[in-house]
């Protein structure tokens, strides 16, 4: 019984890898993309951040999270980023849910570079999950780089305070000496 629990795991898993393959790419075809936000009354397709992920609850369907790109009037350079959320059959390319996040994302000296669905095992409750969506954030100071990932917006938030040590590390010809003081927060 155990072993036949087994093989049937391995065949639900590979199937579940077989049909992620066969659609891994569906958001790069700019038509499919096209047809799905055609259908929720969407027609603009430029400049937009996207990225697709099979359903994982019910693998007949597709998520796609598709960030527009929103300008302000007259000054195209300016604007923020409106996120829409699709799911839908990837066979027929039907419609299936369209929710559209009321807040803005913001891009602007620290740009929004892309965005990533996390389909991980979220649980609000017993009953329902929540979808991760992972923004990436970077700067672009060439003396001073920067870039971050935001995901779950509503999420706690906790505070660290932090400083800037100076130190020199000593090197002893097998590895670097920390001061004794720093030791225990910098050796790993």
């Amino acid at each position: 019984m155990l072993n036949l629990m087994k093989i049937i795991f391995k065949i639900i898993s590979l199937q579940f890898i077989l049909i992620s393959a066969a659609y891994a790419n569906i958001c790069d075809d700019t038509q499919v993309v096209v047809q799905i936000l055609k259908q929720a009354k969407i027609v603009k397709v430029e400049q937009a951040l996207i990225d697709c992920k099979l359903d994982p609850i019910d693998n007949s369907n597709m998520i796609m999270a598709y960030a527009q790109w929103i300008p302000v009037k007259g000054h195209p350079e300016e604007g923020d980023y409106a996120l829409n959320l699709f799911k839908f059959n990837p066979k027929n390319l039907k419609l299936v849910y369209h929710y559209v996040v009321a807040e803005r994302m913001v891009s602007d000296a620290i740009s929004l570079n892309s965005i990533q669905l996390d389909t991980a095992n979220y649980k609000v409750t017993d009953s329902n999950r929540a979808l991760g969506l992972r923004l990436n954030y970077s700067g672009h100071s060439q003396p001073f780089p920067f870039s971050m990932q935001v995901i779950n917006e509503d999420c706690q938030e906790v505070n660290h305070h932090s400083s800037q040590q100076r130190f020199v590390l000593k090197f002893d010809g097998k590895k670097y000496q920390f001061p004794k003081s720093f030791k225990d927060e910098y050796q790993y």
